[in-house]
Formats: C-alpha cells, structure tokens, sequence
C-alpha cells in the first residue's frame, strides 16, 4: 500500500461521499413541490441566540480542558500510558473477533502471529469500521481498485475485515521471504515498511509490535 494509494483513496471516498449527497438532493427536491419546509427553516432569533450558545459552550468545554490539562498540548509522554492502554484493549478486541483467522493466516504462511495483530490494531485506529465501510461502499459503486477491510489490502470489490485478513497472509509472508533473502537486518521493520510504503507507518506498527511483545 503506497502513500500514494492511500491518498487517491481519501480523495475517491470524497468523491463517492459528494456525488451519494448530490443523489440525495435530487431525490428530495421534487418534494418540495408537493410539502411545505418553511417549518424547518428556524427564524434569524432563532440562529443568533443558538450561535450564542455554542460559542459559550466552546468556551467553557476550552475552559475545563485547559483547568483539568487534557488538551492537546500535553506532553506525549504523560499520554504514554494511556495510549498503552488502548493498543492493548484494541489487540485484545481484534485477538477476540479475529483472532481464529488470524492465527490460521499466520500457521498457513510461516508469519508470526503478532506481526499480523501490530498491523490489524495501527489499520483500525487508522481507519475506524464507519471508514472502512465508506471505502466498501466506493468499490462497489464504482469501478475503482482501493485498500478495504481492516487489513487495508488492494481490492475492486467489498471484502468482509474476515476477507482482508486473510488476503494480507499472502502479501506479508512474500514481504518477510524479501526481506530474508536480502539479509535484511530488521526483516519486520523490513515488512512493515514495504505493506505501506512509509517509514513512519513502519515505526509505529513496530512500536505497537514491541509494546504487544509475544503476542
């Protein structure tokens, strides 16, 4: 998966998202020849005094964070535990839903299991259920080859997280042979680079690997 695809991808789902918004449009106007929405349409009182309320709301919610030192501007390092924390509820989540497919993929190709979990937890904190449904919706709207599933692989049509999982072995297990056979001296850093394309990607996906341990 390169940067490159992965950013056609984003633009492909902006496309596919405008293009579903102006169908609904179409759809609905013809009935406002037949309903009357003036009902909806809220008085200019109306949009003043809610402008008012959502700008105090700001205030106070930009108030608490700062009192309570939650904003974004915290040190990494304070966050590191609870970023921990996650990385380890979402590799128990996957290991309950996947973990089956996940440890056959991985006896089948030669590949280690938490390999396949580093990757599985980065993918679906990268990109949430609601995006990879989007992304399906896409490939099956147009014909278009995007990264779908919770294993983000190469597709033109809809596949299940299920579907991906096991289309990732493959792909991973060809990697991990590369990189063995060029004596690469990192062989999962190795991986985890070329399965996106960045170095980035791959030094995150290896923390979340080392953090994991022998998962």
């Amino acid at each position: 998966m390169a940067d490159a695809r992965g950013y056609l991808s984003i633009q492909f789902i902006h496309l596919g998202m405008i293009l579903f918004a102006l169908l609904i449009a179409l759809g609905l106007a013809p009935l406002g020849v037949l309903l009357d929405f003036r009902w909806l349409v809220p008085s200019m009182e109306g949009l003043r005094d809610n402008a008012w309320a959502a700008l105090i709301i700001a205030i106070a919610l930009a108030a608490f964070l700062r009192l309570t030192n939650m904003s974004s501007h915290r040190p990494v390092s304070e966050n590191s535990h609870a970023l921990n924390e996650l990385l380890r509820n979402r590799a128990a989540a996957i290991k309950r839903q996947y973990g089956q497919i996940v440890e056959m993929v991985a006896e089948r190709h030669g590949i280690p299991v938490g390999m396949l979990i580093a990757i599985l937890v980065y993918e679906d904190l990268n990109r949430p259920k609601w995006i990879r449904c989007i992304e399906n919706l896409v490939v099956w709207v147009f014909p278009l080859t995007l990264t779908v599933g919770i294993a983000q692989v190469l597709s033109s049509r809809p596949l299940s997280d299920a579907e991906s999982i096991e289309k990732m072995g493959p792909i991973v297990a060809r990697l991990l042979a590369t990189a063995v056979d060029v004596k690469e001296y990192r062989p999962e850093f190795y991986v985890f680079c070329e399965y996106n394309g960045s170095k980035t990607y791959a030094q995150n996906v290896q923390e979340i690997r080392n953090l994991l341990g022998g998962i």
